[in-house]
């Protein structure tokens, strides 16, 4: 049975994709060396100055998991080198294949070696950007994969957006060529894209295509505080994962929520939500409980006439709100405010049956048209009003899709006034939530300071990761500058890593993710200082 990686890379050729020429060789003819005449068949119709050898292993491009960089390719070779090539490459990655559980079948895949300008890896879609992919490229397409020397941006799919940081300065060509292929293979495959790509000059080629593989184990990695009363609720459930703008501007609401708290006469205004490094929102019950409650309305008559009092006047100023055209905060919390206030006044009222008013992602509940909202009562009319005030935020971050990082509200309130500092600040930010999502969970005995790492006798510095050779320590945490190609199968033995650089979409950062491998990142001169502290060995 052929790879998923043959497989996928000729559906794609069977629909015009720009796939180089292949040729399969599976594990029964290389078994038998029996491939000589179907290579040299396959040379003649395809000629070219030279051909690389790539694994394709049953198990390399699984749906679920995958061996991402376990498995040897060749450099590029010429015609008189490829059989010694392919029998050399075959051996590396049947010994491999041994070392694993499984012992998948090994087979490999000739095409000829496209000559690049540039090339990288594509992954589409990447967390919140539903409508752009994150591509990180170099002058060869194996660089990229390695994450070495890598550039990164965003690439618009559509032409209703647009590109963003390294993309925009990349050929028309190869964004032109990426953005439509990208939008076939999400008609052809049903799973999150992890491509590889080169450009001639000529043509924009796809060479892999796989899953985005990331583990529910890294996922969905739920991190509770030090403060156990943080749980996940059917209110987690509901906001799922949040963006860290959507995170800030929920948290903030809800900590200000001032009108709401004076007027019912609840203790109200602390905040209870927490955003995990996942992304997942956990929520302290008590907190939120203490929040919504109703303990200080001190008599059914009290209640009711008070009640009602607030309700109509909430009713008559939903008459009179008008929003902003601009993203203003005032304006969005006080229908934030007033959301909650009617919700909860209906609930006492016995107008509603529904205790709480809860807020979603602002992304997925801004709707096209809201005018087919339902507006029957209070409570709806104000969240009508609240989604209204979101619509200019949901505009800039369609306009600046980097904005999804951005904590800062009251920087965005006039969204005319971003400018290019602004965006530089956005482009920081994405390069520093790479690490964030590789995931981000703690790491034990953190060494971010040189001293408390003499102290930490599970780290372990390597500072030339080149020169090692061999097993990585087990169970240790590993301190050095990057992941270089060959400690890919040996990292899902290591405790955690702490790294200066990492790519996001190499080979490295998948095997970290499906393994839920907690990684942290430290500054070169931290780095530096750990040398001369740590026991370290080249």
């Amino acid at each position: 049975m052929a790879s998923n990686k043959y497989q996928y890379l000729k559906k794609a050729q069977a629909h015009h994709l720009p796939v180089p020429p292949l040729l399969h060789l599976p594990d029964d003819v290389l078994q038998r060396d029996q491939q000589h005449s179907t290579v040299t068949t396959f040379v003649q119709q395809h000629p070219a100055d030279r051909y690389i050898v790539r694994s394709a292993v049953a198990n390399e491009d699984g749906d679920d998991y995958s061996y991402a960089g376990y498995f040897s390719s060749s450099e590029s070779v010429t015609v008189g080198d490829l059989a010694a090539t392919i029998t050399t490459i075959y051996q590396q990655n049947v010994a491999q294949a041994s070392k694993l559980a499984s012992s998948p079948a090994v087979g490999l895949i000739i095409m000829p070696f496209i000559t690049s300008q540039v090339g990288g890896v594509l992954f589409a879609p990447w967390l919140y950007f539903t409508h752009h992919a994150l591509v990180e490229f170099a002058p060869t397409p194996q660089q990229a994969v390695a994450g070495q020397s890598v550039q990164h941006g965003l690439l618009a799919i559509t032409s209703q957006h647009a590109h963003t940081g390294g993309c925009s300065t990349l050929p028309t060509a190869v964004t032109e060529s990426l953005s439509a292929s990208v939008q076939l293979l999400q008609s052809l495959f049903n799973f999150p894209l992890d491509i590889e790509w080169v450009y001639d000059g000529v043509t924009c080629y796809i060479l892999q295509i796989r899953p985005i593989t990331i583990a529910p184990s890294a996922l969905e990695v739920k991190v509770l505080p030090a403060d156990s009363r943080y749980s996940y609720t059917s209110l987690s459930e509901t906001l799922g994962k949040l963006s860290p703008i959507s995170f800030a501007l929920l948290n903030h609401l809800y900590t200000h929520a001032t009108q709401y708290c004076s007027a019912m006469g609840i203790a109200g205004g602390k905040s209870f939500l927490h955003r995990a490094a996942t992304g997942n929102i956990l929520v302290d019950t008590r907190q939120y409980e203490l929040w919504h409650s109703n303990t200080h309305w001190y008599s059914p008559l009290q209640r009711g006439l008070q009640a009602k009092k607030l309700y109509q006047q909430l009713a008559d100023e939903s008459k009179t709100f008008k929003t902003t055209p601009r993203f203003s905060i005032t304006t969005c919390q006080t229908a934030f405010d007033s959301w909650q206030t009617a919700n909860t006044l209906e609930h006492l009222l016995r107008y509603s049956r529904a205790p709480y008013a809860e807020p979603y992602e602002y992304e997925l509940a801004v709707q096209p048209n809201l005018d087919n909202y339902p507006t029957s009562s209070v409570s709806q009319q104000w969240k009508v009003h609240f989604l209204r005030t979101l619509i200019p935020l949901r505009e800039h971050v369609h306009i600046t899709p980097l904005a999804l990082w951005q904590t800062d509200l009251s920087s965005i309130t006039d969204t005319n006034t971003v400018g290019h500092s602004l965006h530089n600040r956005y482009q920081t930010e994405l390069e520093q939530s790479l690490y964030t999502y590789v995931p981000a969970v703690s790491l034990p005995n953190d060494a971010c300071q040189p001293h408390d790492a003499v102290r930490d006798h599970n780290s372990f510095c390597i500072p030339i990761p080149e020169r090692w050779v061999g097993p990585l320590p087990r169970h240790k945490i590993i301190i050095t500058s990057h992941i270089p190609q060959h400690w890919i199968a040996e990292l899902p033995h290591i405790a955690g890593i702490k790294l200066v650089s990492l790519s996001a979409l190499s080979h490295a950062a998948i095997t970290l993710r499906e393994y839920a491998i907690p990684i942290t990142k430290i500054t070169q001169a931290d780095f530096k200082a750990l040398q001369n502290q740590l026991a370290t060995s080249d």
